[in-house]
């Protein structure tokens, strides 16, 4: 059983528009999904609770230990999705289940508060378009740590929303810790193409706002609760 009074996070993730896709690539998709989290699960094994995994639909959830990892897990598997777009509810809170393995019917109010700021986020996009790029939303009954999380993530979300294909491919490699000269090799194109989508995408403003979103995760839930 979880620990009492403990609090876990609760993330909860739907791919965007993979129901309208075509059978085959589909399919592909869920493939690739499924290496992410696998890769995930492996990466980040010592601190998740409940490893992820893929639910109904097109949907996967995991419990983690630790509120600082929360922004890490979910950069790299939003990164290793390219292009594939992807929607988080995450939720703070208690668990009423015991942990198992994996994240297969986990219940609670970190769960409830998940499933609702999904639904939030979804339904922003559905009535907004493309004029609020919402990938990201939390609740955790905290509104002014959940507003601010949810604004730096909605800005992380902006900053992309820019991002030419071939930009894209030159970040994706950034993101995953390759340097500038390795990724020029890596796609056989100059070094100064990559220094100017670092400048053009204002890809430095971007590690910025993930730089505050790791600290407003490690000090404002671990130290507050």
């Amino acid at each position: 059983m979880p620990k009492p009074n403990q609090n876990y996070f609760a993330i909860i993730g739907d791919l965007v528009g993979s129901r309208a896709m075509e059978p085959k690539e589909r399919v592909q998709v869920q493939k690739r999904f499924q290496t992410i989290l696998d890769k995930a699960n492996k990466d980040f094994r010592d601190e998740i609770a409940s490893l992820f995994l893929i639910t109904v639909g097109d949907e996967t959830q995991g419990v983690l230990k630790r509120p600082d990892l929360c922004c890490e897990i979910i950069r790299q598997i939003q990164i290793e999705l390219t292009p594939t777009e992807i929607v988080f509810g995450l939720g703070y809170g208690p668990l009423t289940t015991a942990l198992g393995e994996y994240a297969v019917g986990a219940d609670g109010p970190a769960f409830y508060l998940a499933r609702q700021a999904l639904m939030e986020a979804k339904e922003e996009r559905k009535a907004y378009g493309k004029s609020i790029l919402r990938e990201v939303r939390l609740h955790s009954e905290a509104p002014l740590r959940d507003a601010t999380i949810d604004s730096l993530f909605l800005a992380v979300s902006v900053l992309k929303s820019h991002w030419t294909m071939k930009q894209a491919k030159i970040l994706k490699l950034l993101q995953q810790g390759k340097t500038t000269t390795e990724t020029a090799k890596l796609l056989k194109i100059p070094l100064s193409n990559v220094s100017r989508t670092v400048e053009k995408t204002h890809y430095r403003e971007l590690e910025l706002l993930f730089a505050a979103l790791q600290q407003i995760f490690h000090e404002g839930f671990n130290k507050s609760g």
